[in-house]
């Protein structure tokens, strides 16, 4: 709850209608309430955040990709808009841009140790990496390449 009064009260009770909006299913009101959130305050992290998992969840993952690089520009240690990051490219597509956001994204807390990364973009998209097909991940990870992770979707 920390992170939600980050901005201030109003846009702690923004936050929270859009949660609840989110809850019942009211994704359209939810997205108003997370449009108006960041609009009004551009620099709270977990208004973006928040819009970015709405997104996510009814599969508008450029969106969602786009809200996730606003929250790292705004919060560079915020280890869920990392994994969004990652999550989103997988869905788009971009497996090594999801592996490098995977392996740059800053350790978690003691609390939730790392996945090795097979099992974190497995968990993203299972469909796309099944069990035991490690090859492509790995070639991936072999390959070195720069991170694209912050590149603006075309």
């Amino acid at each position: 709850e920390l992170w939600f009064r980050a901005a201030g009260d109003e846009a702690y009770q923004l936050t929270m209608k859009a949660l609840r909006a989110v809850e019942k299913g009211d994704f359209t009101g939810a997205l108003n309430l997370l449009d108006k959130l960041t609009a009004q305050y551009p620099h709270f992290a977990e208004g973006w955040n928040r819009r970015a998992k709405l997104y996510w969840q009814v599969g508008k993952y450029e969106e969602s990709l786009a809200d996730c690089r606003r929250v790292v520009e705004l919060h560079p240690v915020h280890f869920a808009a990392w994994q969004g990051i990652a999550m989103c490219q997988v869905h788009l597509g971009d497996v090594e841009s999801a592996a490098q956001a995977v392996q740059g994204a800053p350790d978690q807390t003691a609390r939730r140790p790392r996945q090795p990364l097979p099992q974190t973009l497995r968990r993203a998209a299972p469909s796309r990496f099944p069990q035991g097909g490690s090859s492509r991940i790995s070639s991936v990870i072999a390959a070195g390449m720069p991170s694209p992770v912050m590149r603006r979707a075309s």
